[in-house]
């Protein structure tokens, strides 16, 4: 949040605190800018552009949307998310990450691409194993004329072990690559978590025009 969006709802509680000061606000290219003047003594209200009243209430909720602060209904927890808690819920179990961003849709992506990879080095690594299990149940050398030669059983299994080791080693640094995928993908979330996009007015060169506004 930038330092200006931060002081306008500061000045606009002080004001209602202090002594319910009218309030005309309005957006313009460069921000949100707030105008004040001093109220008759009977005056006791605060007022939007338009003439509509603004409540302490209604005050006190802006205050809490823009510094983050929690508010009644303690939804901060919605609003504000920690990067490196989400990094690490998606270290910790395939898919907690986005849980915790409430990400749903993407929970159950990384679920399911993390849980792939998994079985794939589980399942060569279980191929290898066997292999080698068959490869030592052979001898390595047989009588071949004169001599030994190396036996053919023993070869072949030797091969596939080595394939499906090779295999596994690699399945290894994939499934290495789609966590750190998942874990980046927690720690973007939880940065633009609180993010909003706003259309408004603005005034240019040549007359009025429209601006995006993106909120942190």
């Amino acid at each position: 949040m930038s330092p200006g969006r931060l002081i306008i709802p500061l000045v606009v509680l002080a004001a209602v605190i202090a002594g319910s000061v009218p309030i005309a606000a309005g957006s313009f290219p460069d921000g949100v800018r707030v105008s004040l003047a001093l109220p008759a003594p009977s005056d006791t209200t605060a007022h939007k552009a338009g003439g509509q009243d603004w409540s302490p209430e209604e005050v006190k909720e802006l205050l809490a949307e823009e510094t983050g602060e929690p508010d009644i209904q303690g939804s901060t927890w919605k609003k504000r998310k920690n990067p490196r808690t989400a990094m690490l819920c998606a270290l910790v179990f395939p898919g907690l990450g986005q849980v915790y961003n409430e990400k749903a849709f993407k929970a159950v992506i990384a679920l399911g691409v993390e849980t792939f990879y998994f079985m794939n080095v589980a399942n060569n690594w279980r191929n290898a194993d066997d292999w080698l299990k068959k490869r030592d149940g052979y001898e390595r050398y047989v009588p071949c004329g004169e001599g030994t030669c190396l036996n053919p059983q023993w070869q072949k299994a030797n091969a596939w072990y080595e394939e499906y080791k090779a295999r596994t080693i690699d399945w290894v640094w994939w499934t290495s690559a789609a966590i750190l995928v998942v874990m980046l993908d927690a720690y973007v979330d939880a940065n633009l978590h609180d993010m909003r996009f706003r259309v408004e007015t603005a005034r240019t060169g040549g007359g009025t025009g429209l601006a995006v506004v993106v909120d942190f």
